[in-house]
């Protein structure tokens, strides 16, 4: 099996979270080469978001945003990360979301100062195939 190559080049990363990423990276890889995924079709692109709740280690209710596209542009496959107080992301601007996504690139890296949460996230592979993994710190 080939492996996925990524260019890490757009935000840094501190060496743990790279090494955590990368090992989240490799386990979506692995899922992509699945015997039941590798059956079905691929979608030729792909945009989605999703909030995570939960609490952080004060115990405040804190929101992580994870924003992804995959697309047949010639953009390729783009992060956006977000996270802070949970009501930070009771009714969330998607348009503006997207707007975002757009001009994020292959990886993201998030800190809110108040709530002391973090994300990074990253992308990579061929358009219709990539593999994104994520590192939620609370």
């Amino acid at each position: 099996m080939a492996s996925i190559q990524c260019e890490k080049k757009d935000v840094e990363l501190s060496l743990e979270e790279k090494a955590s990423l990368d090992e989240l990276t490799k386990q979506a890889e692995h899922s992509l080469n699945s015997q039941e995924l590798l059956a079905g079709t691929f979608v030729k692109g792909v945009k989605a978001a999703v909030v995570y709740s939960g609490k952080n280690k004060a115990g405040e209710e804190c929101g992580w945003l994870l924003a992804f596209s995959d697309t047949t542009n010639s953009a390729g496959g783009r992060v956006f990360v977000e996270c802070g107080h949970k009501g930070k992301f009771s009714n969330i601007n998607w348009a503006q979301v997207e707007q975002k996504l757009e001009k994020s690139g292959a990886i993201a890296k998030a800190y809110d100062i108040e709530t002391g949460t973090s994300l990074y996230a990253g992308i990579c592979g061929p358009t219709g195939k990539s593999a994104v993994g994520a590192g939620f710190l609370v």
